[in-house]
């Protein structure tokens, strides 16, 4: 989904792929349908390098790394199909 945020600038979440090339292509494709917007504003999993690598190739800046916490132990959680979240508030449980 895309949509505009606040700022005019596109807003994108959730991005789910079974495969990061489809990723890639569905985000460049969105992103063609709002030329007009004033700026980016999406939320990458850190873990999922695929994701991170194809954001910096289209030459997109990373504005924050924000440091994952958990409260007792790190829940190992399956990343690799999410390219793009709405909120970095994020829980996958």
């Amino acid at each position: 989904m895309i949509k505009r945020n606040i700022f005019d600038a596109a807003r994108v979440g959730p991005l789910y792929a079974n495969d990061s090339h489809v990723a890639e292509v569905m985000l460049r494709k969105l992103l063609e349908a709002m030329p007009d917007a004033k700026g980016l504003a999406m939320s990458t999993i850190s873990n999922n390098l695929k994701s991170n690598e194809f954001v910096k190739r289209m030459g997109i800046p990373v504005h924050d790394n924000l440091v994952r916490m958990y409260t007792k132990e790190k829940m190992m959680i399956n990343t690799s199909k999410i390219f793009a979240q709405f909120d970095v508030d994020f829980s996958p449980l």
